[in-house]
């Protein structure tokens, strides 16, 4: 796995995110066009505060932000934080914010053992060095009219996205993309070098979209997770039917706060590693999404649970695909309940 933060792509050189500390402030600021090139990233087998280091800085570079670190002289260094970054490893990130702001690549490993095509133009690559081609690239992308390449860049990826939703982030990262691609062409013809009619742009950008748009209002949130995880909590019998959820005319009802309560207890015995919100923050999830016609149909419906009537999130489950009516168990469906229910009939029957 191989994804992009910005506008990266692969050198020689590297950091391995599991044995070497990561890239300082200095080095995220010393090259705006050069990418910082991150190896062995293995979220599991690195160090938490390292790994929350690491993603925050790539958040921060995302938006250019300002890095200061204090001297002894009491006076303050600033640091631009502007390197676009490239993470190679065996997974990518999960959380719902850098998954907006970042390329992902997927290389198979048998690729280059069944096409004989590619075989020969990775011997090719290998054969050469490749830095001395950077400096001629460089020169010709700065002689280039920027602001037309782009307009071009942003017209593909308008015909690509035609009737698709997909989040404005992760439509300007493909915009990234395609400017890349469409220097390139534009660089072999300068060269006088013949290049394939098909690059296979609609391919790349299709990939890049079901990697991570994985619901269909975009990238997994906290929300997400959260409801993916009760889905798990209930087949294993942690979660109670008429307890911490109900059915309501074929809708999911939960009882937010006592399945919150649940959910972090679960979360906390599993050292689960992803994102867990506080309630308020889910809270402001679940109304974001009912506005913009998620999978939450009511934020706040009574609805009967054993206890009485309670306000509960009432889930439309045919607009989400992280669960299914079968991953929440009713006490009609058999099991312990059931066998009591029919021991009692069977005796008060006779």
């Amino acid at each position: 796995m191989r994804w992009l933060h910005g506008t990266a792509d692969l050198n020689r050189q590297g950091n391995g995110t599991a044995t070497v500390r990561a890239p300082t402030p200095r080095l995220y600021r010393a090259t705006r066009s050069v990418p910082v090139f991150i190896d062995e990233y293995k979220p599991y087998d690195m160090q938490r505060q390292r790994l929350n280091t690491l993603h925050r800085y790539l958040r921060r570079l995302y938006r250019g932000e300002t890095e200061e670190r204090g001297r002894p002289d009491l006076k303050v260094n600033s640091y631009h934080l502007q390197a676009p970054v490239c993470v190679a490893g065996e997974t990518r990130p999960t959380e719902a914010a850098l998954l907006e702001r970042i390329l992902t690549s997927n290389p198979e490993k048998t690729t280059l053992k069944e096409k004989s095509a590619y075989q020969e133009a990775h011997r090719e690559l290998r054969s050469v060095d490749l830095v001395l081609f950077a400096p001629r690239y460089i020169q010709f992308c700065l002689g280039r009219n920027f602001d037309a390449d782009l307009e071009v860049a942003r017209g593909v990826a308008k015909a690509l996205l035609v009737g698709r939703k997909v989040p404005v982030r992760i439509a300007e990262n493909l915009t990234v993309m395609l400017l890349g691609v469409h220097l390139f062409e534009e660089f072999a013809k300068h060269c006088g070098c013949e290049l394939p009619d098909d690059l296979g742009v609609e391919a790349a950008v299709n990939a890049v979209l079901d990697d991570v748009l994985e619901t269909d209002h975009g990238v997994k949130n906290a929300l997400d997770h959260f409801l993916e995880m009760l889905g798990v909590m209930a087949v294993q019998g942690l979660l109670k039917h008429r307890v911490h959820y109900a059915f309501d005319s074929g809708r999911l009802a939960l009882h937010l706060e006592s399945a919150y309560d649940a959910f972090r207890a679960h979360c906390k015995r599993i050292d689960y590693e992803g994102e867990v919100v506080d309630l308020k923050a889910l809270r402001r999830l679940v109304l974001e999404s009912k506005k913009q016609g998620g999978f939450v149909a009511s934020e706040s419906e009574r609805v009967h649970f054993d206890g009485g009537r309670r306000r509960a999130v009432l889930v439309d489950l045919d607009k989400t695909k992280v669960v299914t009516a079968d991953d929440f168990p009713t006490s009609d469906e058999g099991g312990g309940s059931g066998f009591r229910e029919s021991f009692r009939s069977r005796w008060n029957d006779s």
